[in-house]
């Protein structure tokens, strides 16, 4: 990652806080801040997402996003110093809740190191704590570890495939695929393999 001064290095420290209390809260929506909200013209992802990704991948990491011609991979190369990579190898899928990809073909570990799976970063418009919620928008019930008892949450901006394709490739825990949903406004979900829904 590089850091271009001191006040955006506190800033990833504190992201990566959000990322750790949604990852190990599955369903909680965490909010973050970035310390520049500019918007890149004709770039595809929030500065939000671009934040997310900051704090995730370094040199050692290999990312991909989906359906990039390759402006976005570079651009996210220059910024991070991450590598990128295929999608059937990458440790990070950069994706919008609405791009088609083959999900089944992401790392999902293995028996002896499950944690050498992928984990996707995707941006969705809106995150909601319930299905009380104006709009198109998917609504699952999660359940498993870091949850007592269930908990609602509803996307706005979500393939319902995206879905159903998470759900099948993290049927045989503890392989399976992360999943850091990022909302247009800053909140942030997080799904991890565990988690049943």
């Amino acid at each position: 990652m590089i850091v271009n001064n001191i006040d955006e290095f506190f800033h990833i420290q504190k992201i990566f806080r959000v990322l750790l209390d949604c990852m190990a809260k599955p369903g909680t929506i965490g909010r973050i801040d970035v310390v520049d909200s500019t918007e890149e013209s004709g770039f595809p992802f929030t500065r939000y997402m671009l934040y997310v990704a900051k704090t995730l991948l370094d040199q050692e990491t290999l990312f991909h996003v989906a359906n990039d011609p390759g402006q976005v991979e570079t651009m996210i190369s220059l910024d991070t110093m991450a590598v990128s990579g295929s999608l059937s190898g990458c440790d990070y899928l950069l994706t919008s809740g609405d791009d088609f990809f083959e999900i089944e073909r992401l790392k999902r570990g293995s028996w002896q190191f499950p944690d050498e799976s992928a984990t996707i970063i995707c941006q969705v418009i809106d995150l909601f704590d319930s299905f009380d919620n104006e709009g198109e928008s998917v609504s699952i019930t999660l359940k498993g570890p870091g949850i007592k008892g269930l908990k609602e949450i509803a996307i706005e901006g979500l393939n319902p495939i995206f879905l159903d394709g998470l759900k099948e490739c993290n049927r045989e825990f503890p392989l399976g695929i992360d999943c850091i949903l990022v909302g247009r406004t800053g909140k942030i979900c997080c799904i991890p393999r565990s988690t049943r829904f």
